[in-house]
């Protein structure tokens, strides 16, 4: 059978299905029912953080939980660093979050600087009432609650029993000043390879906490701090004196690394933050001990305090965001950051109830922690912290990394310090 097709015709056939073919894949020609979609970004409440290690643990699984009972708008958590850190990302004012979790000693300047809301007219009484005073106080600034308290702590010595009770210390004797303290050391010293203890010094929290456990007399008031007095820089000396000559404490050491040091067994005791109490004693292999700071009749602990704040520039999730931070606060959730973590608890209702007290029955080194809190005032300057933190951080590296005179370098920041108050 013949047909008409003859070379030129299949010539104008390729060029014309290679037209169609072109026009299609260029984009001219479209089909009028296909839309081009667009993947719009899910929504989402941020909080930000500076918790570490369990902590951080914890955080996550309670918003996880949270995030499959509500399949709306969901909740990331993003670690910032250092609280320090966090503070400075927060001024910055760059891709803010919904939610921070900050010192409570931060609030004023971020209040000043309209980064937070009032929270006041969220906060049920029920709530209000639930929590002491000295904590709303702490989250205050004039005259509206700018945070919603969460964790307070305060420095605990914590203790490798197995080297102390070896050395026929008994761990039970917490000492009642540091003589008692030094003579332990001393005893470590001569009868075993390993260091004494940690002391940070790191912050100005830190030294605050050391100083006026150490002398029995105030330097913390609330507009200001006294570094320069005989007493503060004997204390100093002392310090000085424990690393480079008695040789109880390990030199040039970060926390991390006396952490450390403390878990291989090497180091007898440490100063750390008491809600560090249950990630050390999931950590170590050997049995852990409490020990609080002796205070005197003049001075007492001071527990410092982080809070939950809502970011001014979400004004967009300021109720959804509430709404996060009451599942996160509610009691079986603030239970659980009591007994996985080694906070005292600072809710009345918490503090009262029978899971409390079981489970103090079988884990006194809590007990220890929430006996002491419970002496305790809460770090709530009026003052410049990071200003005041910056100088009197200086001061300290130069005695007890750079091992100078803490007479001269002390009362060198304490002028530097007076000179912020002009």
């Amino acid at each position: 059978m013949k047909t008409n097709e003859t070379p030129n015709n299949r010539r104008i056939l390729s060029v014309l299905i290679f037209t169609i073919l072109f026009i299609l894949s260029s984009g001219f020609y479209s089909y009028p029912s296909r839309k081009k979609t667009q993947t719009k970004k899910a929504d989402y409440i941020e909080i930000w953080h500076s918790f570490s290690q369990s902590k951080k643990e914890l955080l996550n699984s309670q918003i996880e939980r949270y995030n499959n009972l509500n399949q709306s708008i969901k909740v990331k958590s993003v670690f910032k660093g250092k609280p320090e850190d966090l503070y400075l990302d927060l001024l910055a004012r760059e891709n803010l979050p919904s939610i921070a979790i900050v010192p409570t000693f931060y609030l004023k300047v971020l209040a000043e600087m309209d980064l937070i809301i009032d929270l006041g007219g969220y906060l049920p009484s029920k709530l209000k009432k639930d929590i002491p005073e000295k904590f709303w106080d702490s989250v205050t600034v004039n005259g509206k609650i700018y945070g919603l308290p969460f964790i307070y702590t305060f420095p605990v010595f914590f203790i490798n029993q197995n080297i102390i009770q070896s050395r026929g210390i008994p761990y039970t004797e917490e000492p009642a000043n540091w003589d008692q303290i030094f003579n332990t050391l001393k005893r470590i010293k001569e009868t075993t390879d390993k260091y004494g203890v940690y002391i940070p010094t790191d912050s100005l929290y830190d030294y605050i906490e050391y100083v006026e456990s150490y002398t029995d007399k105030r330097v913390y008031f609330k507009d200001r701090i006294d570094i320069s007095s005989d007493s503060a820089i004997e204390a100093m000396d002392v310090l000085q004196k424990a690393i480079y000559e008695l040789r109880y404490m390990p030199e040039k050491l970060t926390p991390e690394e006396a952490q450390n040091m403390f878990f291989s067994g090497k180091l007898a005791i440490i100063l750390s933050d008491a809600s560090n109490l249950v990630n050390f004693k999931s950590t170590i292999p050997y049995i852990l001990g409490v020990w609080p700071l002796p205070f005197g009749k003049n001075t007492r602990p001071m527990l410092i305090g982080t809070s939950f704040v809502i970011i001014n520039s979400s004004k967009r999730y300021e109720n959804e965001s509430y709404k996060v931070l009451e599942y996160l606060l509610k009691y079986e959730n603030i239970l659980r950051w009591y007994t996985h973590t080694g906070a005292p608890p600072i809710r009345n209702s918490i503090k009262e109830s029978l899971e409390l007290l079981v489970f103090y029955e079988e884990n006194p080194n809590h007990l220890i922690i929430t006996n002491e809190a419970e002496k305790a005032d809460v770090f709530n300057p009026d003052f410049d912290y990071i200003s005041y933190n910056k100088i009197v951080k200086k001061a300290i590296e130069e005695i007890i990394i750079n091992e100078k005179s803490a007479s001269l370098i002390m009362k060198k920041a304490q002028s530097e310090l007076e000179a912020l108050q002009k």
